[in-house]
């Protein structure tokens, strides 16, 4: 296989030659796509688009992208890479370009970056508009897919994912992805919330392609996605778009009903001060809690963001601080899912201790990005207000 890469990029060699000659009049780029995690398949060509719409990337680029060969060039979502080719030029004989272009000096002009991968540095996402769509037949074939789940085309549902370790140990078995399990939550912990959903005429749908346990419920309305056999990659893409809402703990499918300017619950998130918060400014969102075993309490918030805490991204970097992420109960889940519902439904009362006790957390997030557009639980805020200090 490296032999056959050499003989190619060789072969190649002239015309990269060429597109040296003339970037002068026109700049020819090469950009990965990173399609095996769909967080980063979804959101780092997003952020591309979007900064070229405001004339952050260069104007006089021609631009091809090219499979991330990474993992064997494994494709996570072969729907969502028919979309994006829809809109970018994408051809593997930018892969030999670009190795061929990052043996030379001023490699960085002939390559596509975005300022911060997939982070919105720069406030773009409210500016901007969705750039991947569906096609008429994609569309009815998807709703076709819902009314076999016993959805009807008007019906409403939400959409409910909690990260855990499943999908990447079973897709990437050579690597140990255990580093990242302060990230998970336990599905069981959501059922409450779901609970109420389906009273109030929701449909719940539970995403991920591969799931450590299921929900323990017997809710005809609540729907194990892929465990009952309904999971398409086209629905995984629709279902994130047309979601009334979408809850997460912050995992890579939530980037699709991001992408789509579809309203996100974050529960069970780990603070940070590092990137922008909750996506968009019609998402809410509730902390996991930072407990000091040795000292036996809680970190507060100022504590949390006023130390290298709030950058950790790693298990072990927590461990060694002696710190145990502590999961949102079902019951603060429940509480932040009606706030959510009510206020998507314009029915939230507002009270001024809620608004103060907001004013007040925020105000602990400094960030140099232009994007901090976020909302906090008001009963997770008013059960923790001793944590904001």
């Amino acid at each position: 296989m490296i032999f056959k890469e050499r003989i190619i990029m060789v072969l190649l060699l002239p015309l990269y030659v060429l597109i040296r000659i003339i970037s002068p009049i026109i700049l020819i780029r090469f950009g990965s796509i990173k399609s095996h995690r769909i967080g980063h398949f979804v959101g780092n060509i997003d952020m591309y688009l979007r900064e070229q719409d405001h004339g952050i990337q260069p104007k006089n680029s021609f631009d091809i992208f090219f499979i991330d060969r990474k993992y064997n060039n494994y494709v996570c979502n072969y729907q969502l890479l028919k979309m994006w080719k829809r809109i970018l030029l994408v051809n593997q004989v930018a892969y030999y370009l670009n190795r061929i272009n990052l043996r030379f000096n001023n490699a960085q002009k002939h390559s596509i970056k975005t300022e911060y991968a997939d982070r919105d540095v720069f406030g773009l996402f409210e500016k901007s508009s969705t750039h991947l769509y569906f096609t008429s037949e994609e569309k009815e074939k998807a709703k076709a897919g819902l009314k076999k789940m016993g959805i009807e085309e008007d019906a409403p549902f939400v959409c409910v994912v909690n990260r855990d370790s499943a999908y990447l140990s079973k897709t990437f078995p050579k690597k140990d992805w255990s580093y990242h399990n302060f990230r998970d939550s336990n599905i069981q912990n959501y059922t409450l919330a779901a609970d109420w959903l389906t009273t109030q005429n929701y449909f719940v749908i539970r995403m991920g392609s591969e799931v450590k346990e299921l929900m323990r419920t017997n809710n005809p309305m609540t729907i194990e996605y892929a465990h009952k056999g309904f999971r398409t990659e086209l629905l995984d893409i629709y279902l994130g778009a047309n979601c009334y809402f979408f809850i997460s703990n912050g995992t890579g499918i939530d980037t699709i009903p991001k992408v789509f300017r579809r309203p996100i619950l974050y529960v069970n998130y780990h603070i940070v001060r590092k990137y922008e918060l909750f996506w968009n400014l019609k998402s809410l969102g509730i902390f996991k809690k930072y407990w000091l075993k040795n000292e036996r309490r809680f970190m507060t918030f100022r504590e949390i963001l006023n130390s290298p805490v709030c950058g950790f991204f790693y298990l072990h970097e927590y461990e060694e601080c002696g710190i145990e992420l502590i999961e949102n109960t079902p019951e603060e889940i429940l509480d932040a899912t009606i706030e959510m519902e009510e206020r998507l439904k314009g029915t939230w009362q507002v009270t001024e201790e809620d608004e103060e006790l907001h004013r007040r957390c925020c105000a602990l997030f400094k960030t140099d990005h232009k994007a901090v557009g976020f909302r906090i639980g008001s009963r997770f805020l008013f059960n923790n207000r001793d944590l904001i200090d």
